[in-house]
């Protein structure tokens, strides 16, 4: 989500490692369902991974596969077009050899001085610091975040400490646990068993989410269905999980979970460069085990990359995008 006002922009981070600053206004906002418009113009091998919200006076977190955060101003990132590459991101920073950027978390000087970041990894780890522990940082780079050989960070989301987790893995499971059940621990600790995954699955990501939310999971094949947080039964870490999507070979498997409400809008990506925004209310209140709606028309062998929850800007109507 924005956290400040003034002009929105998309941070995309591409499968190379290539980085860019959008104006949110560069993506036209369509109804559900369609083919959606060019947002990056990348070669087959560097699609987009992740898209981040942010502001010009926003800080951003690079966490890596070196288990290290390095801090960044948001305006230090290129302001680019929808049609351009992107700057690699360890030029950028000055990674060392073989340090590449895992996942990004992009917020206020103000957020992090208080509260906690919580952390989720691929085989369903779950960890929560402190948030000052990141604003004190003197260093470039500093140590952060110890993920296991073979893990890789899937997930950063700040929370006052009073949430509820969501965990959604990629074959249709999803848990729901309070956050106090996470004992928070130093910056560069490890994390805990959240979820417990069958074999074969990963988690697919992370929603901090509170009474009366919404949640909204997307899938590869381009299909999207949000249903209220109620229906996920509260348990406790470590839990198996209930059904979260029922027919994942028709719809593909979950590649993003995020707390939607009323007025919010999703931005999806997908491998082959097209974006798409829409309005949430576009997609029907569902139970959470249904197989959702097709909420991006993907041309052959393509599929949903990324997805992120924005606010709706005030005013702003709905285009018919074309190219």
């Amino acid at each position: 989500m924005f956290s400040n006002p003034g002009t929105a922009f998309v941070i995309a981070l591409t499968q190379e490692g290539k980085v860019k600053r959008l104006p949110l206004s560069d993506f036209p906002v369509q109804h559900r369902g369609g083919k959606g418009v060019v947002g990056s113009k990348v070669k087959e091998s560097d699609a987009i991974r992740a898209l981040y919200a942010a502001h010009e006076g926003d800080v951003v977190l690079v966490f890596t596969n070196r288990q290290r955060c390095h801090r960044v101003a948001v305006s230090e990132f290129p302001e680019m077009s929808r049609y351009a590459g992107g700057k690699e991101i360890a030029k950028l920073l000055g990674f060392e050899e073989g340090e590449a950027a895992s996942t990004l978390w992009v917020g206020t000087e103000s957020t992090l001085a208080r509260g906690y970041l919580v952390f989720a990894t691929e085989r369903g780890e779950i960890k929560r610091t402190e948030a000052e522990e990141f604003a004190r940082m003197r260093a470039a780079a500093v140590k952060a975040t110890r993920v296991e050989e073979g893990d890789r960070l899937v997930g950063i989301a700040h929370s006052d400490g009073s949430a509820e987790i969501v965990l959604a893995s990629r074959q249709g499971k999803a848990a729901r646990f309070p956050e106090g059940d996470v004992r928070p621990s130093g910056r560069a600790a490890g994390g805990v068993r959240g979820v417990t995954l069958s074999e074969g699955d990963a988690l697919a990501g992370m929603a901090l989410a509170r009474a009366g939310d919404l949640i909204f999971s997307v899938t590869s094949l381009g299909y999207g269905k949000r249903s209220p947080l109620d229906d996920y039964r509260l348990s406790t870490r470590g839990a198996r999980g209930v059904a979260n999507l029922r027919d994942v070979d028709k719809s593909g498997p979950v590649i993003s979970v995020l707390r939607a409400s009323e007025g919010d809008q999703v931005l999806l990506a997908s491998g082959f460069g097209k974006t798409i925004r829409f309005s949430v209310t576009e997609v029907r209140e569902v139970g959470r085990a249904s197989s959702g709606v097709r909420v991006m028309d993907l041309e052959p062998d393509d599929a949903v990359a990324a997805a992120l929850s924005v606010t709706a800007p005030a005013g702003e109507a709905v285009q018919e995008a074309g190219e």
